[in-house]
């Protein structure tokens, strides 16, 4: 009796056990996977990160105007392409916003050139900043641009305007910043008043600046009226005196030439292009130590 009951005291306590074996064994294989698929999910986000520091920084490129000299800028964002060099936006003034906007608009080099290309011949007997010049441009922009908003452009822009002494920047609808921009007698005009903005795009989450102004080595004007002569004279000893301070790259181009002298595209092609290169290998210097700074901060 006493070896039965010892009997049946074994085999109860052998089987009340296995199922806390089980449901030890089921919770370990469930807690196990759980972690797994966490390790992959944080391995992901994780590379994602890697992915974005890795990414080749991209450039806000700021143009001073150098009024129909602005158009070699058409050379620049062509040899930026080649170098495939983004940019995350252009700011713009003067005659080089219509440049830039066309740029923005499409993000099509070709598109840009075919467009200045028509634009400058009915350009060329006009004198600049006259009402006949002025309207025709006017027309251009209107034409190009009465639809288009700020938000619709490929590429952002940012066009300086100055109000009471203060540098803003797209204060109003895109076309009318445009016309105020190439218009040096409108009084919002950034040109009468080239303060140092990137103080303003920095607010705007813009970063890795790069300023140019595209100039002939010996600036003259052909038929500019005195009182605008000076307004362009002044600007651009203002923007040249300070572009130490500013980090103003200067692209000279060889020689003396008028800049209100309209020229074939070939001309600023020719004028510009070795200068436009020394420029374009200097920005890659730059990247390349933006670029060992993003791997600096990955491993920090």
């Amino acid at each position: 009796m006493k070896l039965l009951i010892l009997i049946l005291i074994f085999i109860g306590c052998s089987t009340s056990h296995k199922p806390k074996d089980l449901s030890i064994n089921s919770v370990q294989k469930e807690s196990s996977n759980k972690i797994s698929i966490m390790d992959i999910e944080d391995s992901s986000i994780q590379e994602e990160e890697v992915k974005e520091k890795k990414e080749k920084p991209k450039i806000s490129l700021i143009v001073h105007s150098s009024l129909y000299h602005s158009i070699s800028l058409l050379f620049v964002l062509k040899q930026l392409d080649e170098k495939q060099i983004k940019l995350s936006s252009l700011s713009c003034s003067g005659f080089s916003t219509l440049i830039c906007a066309l740029y923005a608009k499409e993000e099509k080099l070709n598109f840009v050139e075919w467009k200045l290309f028509d634009l400058l011949k009915k350009l060329q007997s006009k004198k600049v900043y006259s009402n006949e010049w002025n309207e025709l441009l006017r027309d251009f922009l209107v034409k190009e641009f009465k639809n288009t908003k700020f938000s619709d452009l490929k590429l952002k822009l940012f066009i300086p305007s100055q109000y009471a002494g203060k540098i803003l920047v797209n204060q109003s609808t895109l076309m009318k910043e445009l016309i105020a921009s190439v218009n040096i007698e409108s009084k919002h005009n950034y040109l009468l008043n080239p303060l140092e903005f990137k103080f303003k795009l920095r607010e705007l989450g813009e970063k890795n600046f790069s300023s140019i102004l595209l100039l002939p080595e010996q600036v003259s004007f052909q038929s500019v009226e005195s009182y605008k002569y000076g307004l362009m004279t002044s600007y651009l000893g203002r923007i040249l005196k300070n572009k130490v301070t500013s980090e103003l790259n200067v692209i000279y181009g060889k020689g003396k030439f008028a800049l209100d002298a309209v020229k074939a595209l070939s001309f600023y092609e020719t004028t510009y292009n070795d200068e436009i290169k020394k420029y374009i290998d200097k920005l890659m210097l730059e990247i390349s130590e933006l670029e060992k700074e993003q791997q600096e901060n990955i491993y920090n």
